[in-house]
């Protein structure tokens, strides 16, 4: 995955010989995802610049969009005539970007509690969409618990509730204190195992 350039913007032309550059460094067969995630990086990424992107690389299979916006998504789902995948960041509309043609979601809330996406994608995976439905409300549900993805100390306190031995927050960053992480733990008793 590529991330947009960030901070200053860029046109639409510019786009495009970022990405070319990079690959054109890379083997012809290595994959790339374009990662459009413009409220952190600056730049968003319109149909016409992806599908120049996707003509002028024929190594970028792809794109990751992070930002909850269907209309855009359905539009990447349309570049090179619909051969082109699509990965849905928002985690919270996971089963609506499946049943729109996305091909999964990169999850950072299911970094540390896969589970509901996991039910999610099997229900889908197996046509029962009654079964879908509810996961994905649960998952929505989760996405609110965990603060949507805007603190990652929420996730690495998360995973070491669950055992996983992670790092520390690195300044400005900063970690959860006891009555934050008390909450924490509060909130995602109901989506953890046993």
């Amino acid at each position: 995955g590529v991330v947009t350039p960030a901070y200053f913007g860029v046109s639409p032309r510019a786009m495009v010989a970022y990405y070319r550059d990079i690959c054109a460094k890379l083997a012809p067969e290595f994959p790339v995802y374009v990662y459009v995630i413009p409220q952190l990086a600056k730049n968003d990424i319109d149909f016409d610049t992806m599908q120049a992107i996707a003509d002028a690389c024929p190594n970028v299979i792809g794109v990751k969009y992070s930002y909850p916006d269907m209309r855009r998504m359905v539009e990447y789902l349309k570049v090179r005539g619909g051969r082109f995948s699509v990965v849905f960041g928002p985690d919270d509309l996971f089963l609506p970007a499946l049943v729109m043609g996305c091909d999964g979601t990169v999850s950072g809330c299911a970094s540390c509690v896969p589970e509901p996406f996991l039910e999610v994608w099997r229900a889908f995976q197996a046509g029962d969409m009654e079964g879908a439905r509810r996961a994905q409300m649960r998952a929505f549900d989760l996405t609110v618990a965990l603060g949507r993805g805007a603190d990652m100390s929420v996730f690495k306190n998360v995973q070491r509730m669950r055992g996983v031995r992670g790092g520390f927050m690195r300044p400005p960053l900063r970690d959860l204190d006891g009555g934050e992480v008390a909450a924490l733990r509060e909130a995602v008793a109901p989506y953890l195992p046993g």
